[in-house]
């Protein structure tokens, strides 16, 4: 009930950016500008979007090289894509799921893996706050006049989300004092065997990088960089798709791709809403009409979300019949017991 709850509300904010972003436009404009795009620039920001997902596959990679999985670049690059498939439809399902894959597909197992997703979600989110503030400052004339007003239009909501992360924080520090308290017998159940091995696991994927070699380290910075590099051109490229943006420029390109990814972590299905609110906002303060801008918005973000469904989608099908396939090639426990212990151990 929690997350039907959880995805409801999340449906209806998405609904009401979007009816607030395009009350106001003729459908057949909007129509009308998608038939004057020119498909080639699509085509060429779709395949840029793929060679970031590429790369995001590959450096999660890396990070779980050092723990001992070498895993398959082809199977990698899958979980990934149907990462971004299940946040199209669930907000911040993808993680899951793109672990959950990888266990099915390479028997990586989830908690280390997603160990690795929470380290590389920190660098990037590290790497989004310094891009984010360089642009502020670069077109501070720009995007601060709707950056501001967005700003104090939801400082309400901002200071109900602290006081609830404030409760929600003392609970936990709470419930680990009581654990801290009654330890011995928590670790006479099986349960608590269970989640210490979790967190084992999981830390390990934590402090993955800590563990790579020189060159690999070097690769994931490589990786990194070509991933927020690919962001910025899918966004750049597809201003020549159409003649009404196709004059705005490199700055304008990277200020709609951050208040782009500002409105994807809003937590609304593939950034819905959201995305386009952001962008639209950001193309106005650039010179366009209220109708261009909100028509490009929507196909920057239209074009991704075909793609994700298609790609993300046949991505899904293909490492659900790859981890058929592992299961039933997986050799099954034997009934022999006349086995020696250490025997049995050694072949495991």
């Amino acid at each position: 009930m929690k997350k039907i709850l959880q995805y409801t509300i999340s449906l209806i904010i998405a609904g009401a950016l979007f009816w607030y972003v395009y009350k106001e436009h003729d459908i057949s404009e909007l129509l009308s500008v998608f038939k004057q795009a020119n498909p080639v620039w699509i085509l060429i920001s779709v395949a840029v979007s793929l060679v970031s997902h590429y790369s995001r596959g590959l450096r999660w990679g890396l990070a779980l090289k050092p723990l001992g999985y070498n895993t398959s670049n082809f199977r990698i690059f899958m979980a990934t894509l149907s990462a971004y498939f299940a946040n199209a439809v669930v907000p911040r399902m993808g993680e899951v799921v793109r672990c959950s894959v990888l266990y099915k597909t390479e028997r990586v197992p989830v908690k280390v893996s997603f160990g690795a997703v929470i380290t590389e979600r920190a660098l990037d989110m590290i790497v989004f706050l310094a891009l984010a503030s360089t642009m502020f400052l670069m077109e501070f004339d720009k995007v601060s006049g709707f950056v501001f007003k967005l700003i104090d239009d939801g400082s309400d909501q901002m200071v109900n989300k602290f006081i609830i992360l404030g409760v929600l924080g003392i609970s936990g520090l709470a419930v680990l004092a009581l654990m801290v308290i009654f330890r011995n017998r928590l670790r006479q159940l099986p349960l608590y065997h269970k989640v210490v091995d979790f967190i084992s696991g999981f830390a390990d994927g934590l402090t993955s990088i800590r563990k790579m070699s020189t060159k690999d380290q070097f690769l994931y910075v490589v990786h990194t960089a070509n991933i927020w590099f690919m962001y910025y051109l899918m966004s750049y490229l597809l201003f020549f798709a159409s003649d009404t943006t196709a004059d705005l420029g490199m700055r304008c390109a990277f200020a709609a791709m951050m208040m782009g990814g500002l409105g994807m972590i809003i937590p609304t299905p593939g950034g819905a809403g959201s995305y386009h609110l952001l962008v639209t906002q950001t193309l106005i303060a650039y010179g366009l009409t209220e109708m261009e801008a909100g028509a490009f918005a929507f196909l920057m973000h239209g074009s991704q979300t075909l793609s994700i469904v298609f790609f993300g989608g046949l991505s899904l099908i293909i490492s659900n019949q790859i981890g058929r396939k592992k299961s039933k090639e997986a050799p099954q426990p034997t009934d022999d017991k006349s086995i020696p212990l250490q025997e049995s151990s050694n072949n495991r």
